[in-house]
């Protein structure tokens, strides 16, 4: 057998070798070509993706067996395996059918052939779902616990640490886990001063005894309100001779607070007692004296040491209280007495008549243990009560001519009086009002529950109002209140009630109007911005006491003022109205749509399954919008950008969640729009840059921070300079070096590019002068920003740029975006056609990126195309980018346009470049972008 052969043999039982193992494991195997086509997937891929046999993938890319891009990861993963030749490891969430996902875990590693040529690359992958969901179960179980879940170490060195606490820590110590991972001290700092000596001696002798402690201690956050909390925990020896207690540190702020509450009631209830006007006394279940006011004290000339453990009777053979003993003892057999008024004599005085109220006393079980005595002279007031039944007749003219109408009820619910108004309001009718129920006449739904609420006063003894709502004759809601007032003989029984009903139609209109003003929007109707936060607030704090999620999303129109500005406020409006009827529709009943200002939506989503479901919503409101809106007898399409923020993932109060979803919405809107972005910590980081970034900005002209840099552009058949293309640099005194990714997206959005562009307009006209006085000829390029043209004062700024710096306007190239030749195309147009005529030339900047088209370069005054940068980079790897630049050349020859290729950085490039018909070039083959002192244009050498 030659060598070639027993290669050959060895190969193939390697090869079977590793399909019996495939073929037998209960991991996913797959294995690609250096092209990332199939090769081989095993049995148990086979399986989990519920496909009949390998055959229909074999030789296609991920992408193009599954065009949804799920396994989009696993190519790049590939490709960097390839690249590196160190396997890559990547966690994937991967479609499970009936809306389930499952977790793989997926390990990409490279193939070599016998000489360690990489071949292709092996995935393998195995699922952990089952390991993130008991993850995620454990978690929610942790995060559930009313305190601090914790592991507390002590090593043999006596150092203590948290090796592991729950997040709790957050709210309670204001902490997070990894600030007392391997020190407790912050935590142990914060405790009350007092409690520290407390806790360390019982941890230590938890420690010498091996026994669990329970200790409670106070936290002391500067600024917030002392907490108490009781900890316990179990020790454990560790086999390096560390111990480890395993513990929870439970909040009882709240029962401290109520055991202290209790303590200072019982205080306050003894003064008032001592200090109370009435007397008061207390009775065991025998109708002993338990207890006596220092007033009564006074009033009997006996002190309770006298008087304690003794009955009336024994006290007072006289008889002179014996009413007031039967009262009291009626009370402890039979319940609460009164009140009643009794004649009181004391030490010979007069006769004076005391209100008494005797309420029994029962322990936890309800068993009566006594009774309380309550009395007060009343004297004076039944003399008042007399005098006030004298003058009663002087009010009731007052009743008679009242507008109010007044009627009287029995405990039968029986008219006993009725004023002239209630009268005359019942028409013909009216003499069957007195002696008759509300449900015997006018009868009816009303009527009955008008009768109930009376039954309620004369059974309670409380007053009450009572509403009604009816339609009159004309259909007109009319609406009356009713005040219900008991009505009580001497003795304190209720005998009657008093009803005085008012008409409040006008009053309730206008409570309805300005109701409406206050909560809803006047153009959609919707909930406004107080309406909706008064509902997070509310459904926050549901959430929190069911420990359920809820989501806010904030939803702001694409393209909403070019409409407003455009078809008028009145269309606006209707688009407006129309956004918000198709909001509604996308959610549920109970779920709060709102208008919070301007074209910007807010939704409120309580009770939700989880974050990710959210999104199912976020998907439906794009489908809605992605239908185009018929406004004043035309369609207009208005897509929408969402911002999403979850409770209690992303913040736990109202402000957090909006502010967040703010953030998630700006990232969707600068994503493209038509879209939605959940919240991510990522984008308050990019906030606070962002700020930081703007604010400096604000100063760079004045503070002379701005540079202009230049990229050479050369004929690429001999290397000769013609002209240059200035890119803005910022050398920051808080930053340093800021590159323009960094900053103009900034600047664009705020407005600051206006001046940020004229400043650079006349830089670039200074130095293009300075460069062409010297008698070589050299254009420099000028990007444009689409702000500069909305702003509409383009063509007077770069007139007064020409002017200051006594600049030609053929010396200078203005550069724009395809992108803005889709706005406002008229004004563009117009704007382009002042500036050509002027003299300048016009080129269209990384051509072929953004929304290409024919029509425009036809029709618009264009004098040069700049190929991508993108498309030179992959043009000799890429036959489609190659073919794409070819197109390119072509198109603009065709077309009598010249053309630079940017990006250029290999002799290969420029060859093909220029065999293709594209003769100007710019890159790092003939030159990085740099300040002006360093451009040699007398040369043509950079």
């Amino acid at each position: 057998m030659t060598e070639t052969n027993q290669m050959q043999d060895a190969i193939r039982q390697s090869e079977q070798a590793f399909r019996s193992l495939a073929e037998n494991s209960p991991d996913f195997i797959i294995r690609y070509d250096l092209e990332d086509r199939i090769r081989y997937l095993n049995a148990n891929l086979i399986r989990m993706l519920g496909i009949g046999g390998a055959e229909e993938f074999l030789g296609q890319r991920p992408r193009e067996a599954w065009p949804d891009g799920r396994y989009a990861p696993i190519e790049a993963a590939s490709a960097r395996a390839r690249a590196s030749g160190e396997p890559q490891r990547l966690e994937l969430l991967v479609p499970a059918g009936a809306g389930k996902v499952e977790y793989h875990h997926l390990l990409v590693v490279p193939e070599r052939d016998a000489a360690g040529t990489i071949v292709g690359t092996l995935m393998f992958g195995r699922d952990i779902t089952e390991v993130r969901e008991t993850e995620q179960r454990l978690r929610h179980f942790i995060d559930s616990i009313p305190g601090i879940a914790f592991t507390f170490r002590r090593d043999a060195d006596g150092k203590f640490s948290f090796p592991y606490v729950s997040h709790a820590i957050r709210e309670i110590y204001g902490l997070e886990p990894e600030d007392v991972r391997t020190d407790f001290s912050a935590l142990h700092d914060l405790a009350h001063p007092d409690d520290r000596p407390v806790i360390e001696a019982t941890i230590a002798e938890s420690a010498r005894t091996m026994t669990p402690y329970r200790l409670e201690s106070r936290v002391c956050r500067p600024g917030m309100p002392e907490r108490w909390l009781d900890t316990r925990a179990v020790p454990e020896r560790q086999p390096d001779g560390s111990l480890l207690w395993y513990g929870l540190m439970l909040d009882v702020t709240d029962r401290k607070r109520a055991e202290e509450t209790l303590r200072k009631r019982e205080r306050e209830l003894h003064h008032l007692a001592e200090n109370s006007p009435d007397n008061i006394v207390s009775y065991d279940d025998e109708g002993r004296v338990r207890y006596l006011n220092s007033k009564l004290e006074r009033e009997l000339g006996k002190t309770l040491a006298e008087l304690e453990g003794r009955k009336i009777g024994e006290l007072f053979p006289d008889g002179r209280f014996a009413e007031i003993e039967t009262t009291m003892l009626r009370a402890i057999r039979q319940g609460e007495v009164g009140p009643v008024v009794l004649p009181v004599a004391i030490d010979g005085q007069d006769i004076r008549h005391h209100q008494i109220r005797a309420i029994p006393e029962r322990d936890e079980t309800g068993r009566i243990i006594g009774a309380l005595a309550f009395g007060s002279d009343v004297t004076e007031i039944i003399r008042l009560q007399e005098a006030v039944a004298v003058r009663e007749q002087e009010f009731r003219a007052l009743v008679e001519h009242s507008p109010d109408t007044i009627a009287r009820f029995d405990r039968d619910c029986r008219r006993t009086y009725a004023n002239p108004a209630l009268l005359s309001s019942c028409g013909p009718e009216a003499d069957r009002l007195l002696g008759t129920t509300p449900t015997e006449f006018p009868g009816g739904e009303w009527e009955q529950r008008y009768e109930e609420a009376l039954r309620g006063v004369l059974a309670s003894g409380a007053a009450t109002d009572f509403s009604s709502s009816r339609h009159d004759t004309g259909g007109r809601i009319v609406h009356r209140l009713i005040r219900l007032t008991p009505e009580r003989d001497r003795s304190g029984m209720v005998t009657s009630v008093l009803a005085v009903g008012r008409d409040i139609t006008e009053l309730m209109e206008q409570r309805e109007k300005i109701h409406s003003l206050a909560f809803f929007d006047f153009v959609t109707g919707l909930a406004n911005r107080a309406l909706f936060n008064d509902r997070l607030a509310q459904s926050i704090t549901d959430a929190r006491w069911h420990a359920t999620q809820l989501g806010v999303l904030l939803l702001d129109l694409d393209r909403f003022k070019a409409v407003n500005d455009t078809l008028g406020h009145n269309v606006g409006d209707a688009l407006l109205r129309e956004a918000g009827a198709r909001l509604s529709r996308c959610v549920r009943d109970y779920d709060t749509v709102a208008r919070l200002g301007g074209d910007e939506f807010a939704v409120l989503l309580p009770e939700i399954r989880d974050a990710q479901s959210l999104s199912g919503v976020a998907d439906k409101i794009l489908v809605a919008f992605a239908e185009p809106f018929l406004l004043d007898g035309r369609e207009v399409a208005v897509g929408a950008s969402i911002g999403i923020a979850v409770y209690p993932n992303d913040s736990e109060d109202a402000d957090g969640l909006l502010k967040f979803a703010d953030l998630a919405m700006y990232a969707a809107k600068h994503a493209g729009g038509q879209g939605f972005r959940y919240y991510t910590a990522e984008f308050t980081i990019q906030a606070h840059e962002r700020l930081r970034i703007e604010t400096e900005l604000r100063h760079a002209v004045e503070r002379r921070e701005l540079e202009l840099y230049f990229q050479p552009k050369v004929t690429m058949t001999d290397g000769r300079l013609i002209g240059s293309e200035a890119l803005l640099r910022w050398k920051s005194s808080a930053f340093g070096m800021v590159m323009p990714d960094r900053f103009i997206g900034i600047a664009e959005d705020t407005g600051l590019i206006v001046d940020i562009g004229a400043w650079v307009l006349r830089e670039a006209c200074a130095a293009a002068r300075a460069w062409n006085a010297a008698g070589v000829p050299h254009k420099v390029a000028v990007n444009l920003s689409p702000r500069q043209f909305a702003d509409g004062s383009l063509e007077e700024r770069i007139a007064e740029a020409l002017s200051a710096t006594g600049c030609r306007p053929e010396w200078i190239e203005l550069e724009i975006t395809e992108s803005l030749l889709l706005e406002n195309a008229e004004r563009v147009r117009g704007t382009l056609e002042a500036l050509r005529a002027m003299g300048f030339s016009i080129a269209i900047d990384d051509f072929g990126t953004g929304y290409s088209a024919l029509s425009y370069l036809t029709n618009l005054p264009i004098d040069v195309l700049k190929i991508d940068r993108s498309f030179v980079k992959d043009m000799m790897s890429y036959a489609s980018k190659a073919e794409l630049v070819r197109t390119i050349i072509a198109m603009a020859n065709s077309l009598s346009m010249h053309l630079v290729a940017e990006g250029v950085e290999t002799e290969e490039q420029a060859r093909f470049l220029l065999d293709n018909g594209c003769v100007v070039g710019q890159g790092y083959l003939y030159g990085k972008p740099m300040p002006k002192h360093e451009l040699r244009v007398d040369t043509g050498d950079a």
